[in-house]
């Protein structure tokens, strides 16, 4: 049941204080505050992370509640993008700042999160409930062959870069990548175009299951939680703010994260790719572990493997070439060439959830072999070192020449 939305001042408080993590929000003015005296990187980094916290979850809510004032396709789509303002607001702030290094790892670490971490939580919570847990598959091998796509069309700069630096023309080598990943980001652009074309008008409903004649507990919950707390106004405004907020933190985050890093004697790499994910994805990892313990009481984990296969598709058909041509706007060398352990980690992860999903089943073994993979990664990029922040193909060729 959906009940009147309430009047602007409740719509505020409710924005406000209407979750647990908002007791986080006074960390950003202290952010902003450090920053400006010059406290201290680390100070600075860590105040501004923890405030990113709340805003992520926050915009996750006022999303989900604009979602509710329009059709099913169009709500998944609005989910799926304001799902992933953070990571790209942050991706914007480093562009400008010229740490382009910090763009590719950002992006990679929120695929590597969504594939591993959230669809691993979601298998492995519903495979605690259930021996064995069965999926649409067809929709899984879509999602699958999406990702694979995405995956493929981005290696193509680095093979090429790979190969360029062997060969006589190793002098326009980065000419060459750049130019290729300029042309490959239009490329991945149509295609999520053409994705959000098949989701919203093409692809047919599916087969409607018809209901028991009373609802269950279960479905009564998930009814009573789609309440219509905010007008389609209110909402688009609280989206705007938060989204204004988040700007201001990630000003913060991405001028204090080498110094933050250095202080802590911790790789660059790591925080770029383990750390800012998490962050960013907080509302929607927090989204996607209660959708994995509603689909374990319901035994249905379609929803949640949306959740997490759909916006790693969006950061690879989206993220990644959105960024690339802004940088581009900006004066910017950004390319989809990458160091070759990141490369690998993201194709390797990539080949191993697209195996895993057309299956059509899903088990606790599987999400828990998901989450170990994910710890492996993590651990592996503390000690993975890519000290150069400003030119990815430079640095690459120097590093390995």
């Amino acid at each position: 049941m959906r009940r009147r939305t309430k009047s602007a001042a409740h719509a505020a408080l409710h924005v406000l204080f209407g979750s647990r993590l908002n007791l986080l929000l006074p960390c950003g003015p202290a952010a902003l505050l450090a920053a400006r005296l010059g406290i201290g990187d680390e100070i600075s980094f860590l105040l501004a992370l923890a405030a990113l916290c709340p805003l992520a979850e926050r915009i996750g809510y006022a999303t989900e509640q604009a979602a509710l004032h329009t059709s099913s396709q169009a709500g998944a789509l609005l989910n799926a993008t304001f799902g992933n303002a953070t990571e790209l607001i942050v991706s914007l702030c480093a562009i400008r700042e010229g740490l382009l290094r910090v763009v590719q790892l950002s992006l990679l670490g929120s695929v590597l999160s969504n594939l591993l971490l959230v669809l691993g939580c979601a298998f492995f919570f519903g495979g605690v409930r259930h021996a064995t847990q069965r999926y649409d598959q067809k929709s899984a091998e879509a999602h699958a062959a999406v990702l694979v796509l995405g995956a493929v069309t981005m290696v193509v700069p680095d093979v090429l870069g790979e190969g360029e630096t062997k060969s006589s023309r190793h002098e326009d080598t980065e000419s060459d990548v750049l130019s290729l990943s300029r042309w490959v980001s239009v490329v991945l652009l149509f295609s999520y175009a053409s994705l959000i074309a098949f989701e919203l008008g093409i692809s047919p409903a599916p087969p409607e299951i018809s209901p028991p004649l009373s609802p269950s507990p279960e479905e009564e919950e998930v009814e009573e939680e789609e309440e219509e707390e905010l007008s389609f106004r209110q909402s688009t405004v609280a989206l705007a703010l938060l989204c204004a907020a988040t700007a201001g933190l990630s000003e913060v985050v991405v001028g204090s994260i080498q110094g933050a890093a250095a202080g802590a004697k911790v790789p660059l790499a790591f925080v770029s790719t383990i750390l800012l994910p998490i962050v960013g994805n907080a509302a929607e990892h927090a989204s996607a572990a209660l959708d994995a313990v509603a689909l374990a009481a319901r035994n249905k984990p379609d929803l949640a493997i949306g959740v997490a296969v759909g916006s790693a598709t969006q950061i690879t058909l989206l993220g990644f070439p959105a960024s690339v041509l802004a940088a581009w706007a900006y004066g910017e060398p950004l390319s989809l060439d990458m160091l070759p352990f990141e490369t690998a980690c993201l194709v390797l992860t990539i080949l191993g959830v697209a195996t895993v999903l057309p299956s059509g089943r899903s088990n606790w073994l599987k999400g828990l072999t998901l989450i170990s993979l994910y710890v492996v990664i993590a651990l592996a990029f503390l000690f993975h070192d890519s000290s150069e922040t400003r030119a990815p193909a430079a640095a690459k060729h120097k590093r390995l020449g």
